[in-house]
């Protein structure tokens, strides 16, 4: 967990409570503040900035859309998640916050190697980082409770949904034409995948990788 001493005098606290008025539970929206976001926020002029995750302060849809993602999975503390997506960790950060067990799976070797090390500089050396094709999931560590893509699909990837426990939940943002839609997936009891939950619009960066390989 995040060591006491970490401040994130940077982030504005409008921030929070205006996901909270916009119905973020109560739960992210602490575990989003325990977490060092200005850490990661300043190693990012290496790298890309995607858009719409948690890389920017104080630009409310860069926290709203990650914030309603997961809260749509609903992580359990010692739940074992998948994400889908590392970037720079922070959103794994959030996700260890919340007590879960995390896997992350990075495509771009640089990126996995950053997160890992900033991952483990902040005080969560227990999320495993691996540099891989999401688009594969992760079976050598499967089951999951809960399965999360941090970027925009255009199609469900059943080869990944297939690593996902009886009982459990998939989130992924759908691109529609012009449109990204997140949606929600459980698995039933006896591992029937039920009908998708959309929870309305929101925008991430498009997965790197072929789709079509899967």
């Amino acid at each position: 967990m995040t060591p006491p001493d970490f401040e994130h005098t940077s982030i504005n606290p409008i921030v929070w409570e205006c996901l909270k008025s916009q119905g973020i539970d109560e739960r992210i929206v602490d575990a989003m503040k325990r977490t060092p976001i200005q850490k990661f926020l300043s190693e990012q002029s290496r790298f890309r900035q995607p858009p719409n995750s948690l890389n920017s302060p104080n630009k409310l849809p860069r926290f709203y859309h990650p914030a309603r993602a997961l809260q749509a999975l609903q992580a359990q503390p010692k739940s074992r998640i998948l994400e889908i997506g590392t970037f720079l960790g922070c959103n794994a950060a959030v996700l260890s916050e919340l007590e879960a067990i995390v896997y992350t799976v990075e495509i771009d070797e640089n990126l996995a190697a950053t997160a890992r090390e900033l991952l483990h500089r902040f005080g969560y050396g227990s999320v495993s980082v691996i540099n891989a094709n999401g688009l594969f999931g992760l079976p050598q560590f499967a089951l999951y409770d809960r399965i999360i893509f941090t970027c925009s699909m255009t199609q469900r990837i059943p080869l990944v949904e297939k690593q996902l426990v009886a009982g459990g939940r998939i989130v992924y943002a759908l691109q529609h034409q012009f449109e990204q839609r997140l949606i929600s997936i459980d698995k039933d009891l006896s591992g029937k995948m039920l009908s998708p939950v959309d929870h309305g619009p929101t925008a991430f960066e498009p997965i790197r990788g072929n789709e079509s390989a899967t």
